[in-house]
């Protein structure tokens, strides 16, 4: 089961996901004793989830189904320890998406590594996870909250080190100074001529401790040419080089853009998704002895089932209900070459304007030089509507239904329960994602510390974006 990592837990001496408060009630969730799913019923009483039975196929492989029939797993356990999970989702447009990963647990080192069929590779340590996806960085987070990161081609992107610095009050605080040493956006690298440091300020929040990015100011003029129309309205098409890529769907199509804002607002809502769907394509990919190995063994389990449902009728009707064959579908997708798809994220008007709203609010506190804190979010009016932009590729799982899935960066969600006093994590809700990604309206857990890390990559991408829509300006006048 994907573990949603805590910076902060330092149980039993690993680097362990946060473990929820079991004598907490909640709406919903699992239930403290049986450890079954359950959802909030009518009365403020608790409605049990009915209990997911697996299929067993053979003493070391089961099958389990969710109950609105959208996905099967099928589980695999080795002699050596080592788990084989393969998950056939029916995505939005009806389409089967099929996924597998093999957990490896070194009985020496005690790492853990989860080896997923597309290369993505999770190494868990004792005080530090490591994510690496083709194509993309690869980024470790340690224990104690630091981060590094290194490109496709291993050479340098960031580095964390402890520091102590001023706040815009001339407060002393412990800091963490990120290095960069390149930029990296949509599967593009440059080199930097000489290094970014980027401070984030540590910042209490519940029982941990997270650090919040501290912004850089801009001139006045930055932010008030925002609202100015321009004096010709800025037709989207080839010839607009500033336009967001066409990475969103919306009620009404966006034909032009009135004012910068406008602009503004579909440039930070479509580059996080147009990032996610671009890699850097490495001219030589050596073969994955990892990724063979759990071919091998896709292809073991297929020989399995195929045995197994001959007679076994509950299996086969297990089956049945699939477009394809869940381990004929994967065999197709490892031994096909990837299709580089760009599949627009669909955006309600609803979630348009409320992100729209906090970007207007996000500006008057950039230019105070106000860091963008969980902490303070978490305690105003406004946090239940607050839209998270989804910073890095995650992996979750559904509370109720216990189906694994991926976040994916640009997903949008938002805080579906208040985290407690002693909560290191906050139960969030899927609001909009990307055909891979979790289900609109599924309810995961994200930590804190996760959390605020959106926050300080989405205040980073406004400025990023800010200067873009300056310049543009600048060079053009209100004519765009």
């Amino acid at each position: 089961m994907p573990d949603e990592i805590h910076p902060q837990d330092r149980s039993r001496g690993e680097f362990r996901p946060h473990q929820p408060d079991a004598t907490r009630q909640r709406p919903s969730g699992i239930d403290p004793q049986t450890q079954r799913p359950f959802s909030s019923g009518g009365g403020g009483q608790r409605t049990r989830e009915v209990a997911i039975q697996p299929v067993p196929i053979s003493p070391t492989t089961s099958i389990i189904r969710q109950p609105d029939q959208s996905a099967l797993t099928i589980q695999h356990r080795h002699s050596n320890g080592t788990e084989t999970r393969v998950i056939s989702r029916i995505q939005p447009n009806g389409r089967q998406k099929v996924t597998a990963y093999q957990n490896v647990k070194d009985p020496k080192t005690k790492i853990r590594t989860r080896v997923y069929n597309d290369g993505r590779r999770v190494v868990f340590g004792k005080d530090f996870v490591t994510r690496t996806t083709p194509g993309r960085p690869t980024m470790t987070t340690f224990s104690n909250g630091l981060r590094e990161a290194v490109l496709p081609d291993r050479k340098r992107y960031f580095k964390d080190a402890f520091s102590t610095s001023r706040d815009h009050r001339g407060h002393e605080r412990k800091v963490i100074h990120r290095t960069f040493y390149a930029h990296y956006s949509a599967g593009r690298t440059v080199e930097l001529p000489k290094p970014i440091i980027r401070i984030y300020e540590e910042t209490p929040i519940q029982n941990i401790v997270v650090y919040a990015y501290r912004p850089t100011p801009f001139i006045a003029t930055y932010y008030t040419v925002l609202e100015e129309p321009f004096l010709i309205p800025l037709e989207i098409g080839h010839s607009c080089l500033i336009c967001p890529p066409p990475m969103l769907t919306y009620v009404e199509p966006v034909h032009s853009y009135a004012t910068p804002m406008d602009l503004l607002v579909d440039m930070l809502l479509a580059g996080a998704v147009y990032d996610s769907q671009n890699t850097l394509v490495m001219e030589t990919t050596a073969p994955d002895a990892e990724v063979n190995a759990l071919s091998a063994t896709v292809a073991s389990l297929q020989q399995e089932l195929e045995s197994a449902t001959a007679t076994n009728e509950t299996l086969r009707m297990e089956l049945t209900d699939q477009e394809n064959h869940p381990l004929e579908a994967l065999q197709s997708q490892l031994a096909s070459k990837p299709v580089d798809e760009k599949i627009p994220m669909p955006i309600p008007e609803p979630v348009r304007k409320q992100f729209r709203q906090q970007v207007e609010q996000d500006l008057v506190a950039h230019q105070n030089s106000q860091p963008l804190s969980l902490a303070n979010l978490l305690t105003s009016t406004e946090a239940q509507d607050y839209i998270f932009q989804v910073a890095e590729n995650m992996e979750a799982t559904e509370i109720v239904s216990g189906e694994e899935c991926m976040l994916t960066t640009g997903d949008l969600v938002r805080i579906d329960e208040p985290p407690q006093p002693k909560d290191a994590s906050a139960r969030m809700r899927v609001v909009t994602s990307q055909m891979e990604s979790c289900r609109v309206n599924s309810v995961v857990n994200i930590s804190l510390w996760n959390l605020q890390e959106m926050l300080n990559a989405y205040r980073q991408r406004l400025e990023e974006n800010l200067q873009k829509v300056h310049q543009k300006v600048s060079e053009k006048g209100q004519n765009g």
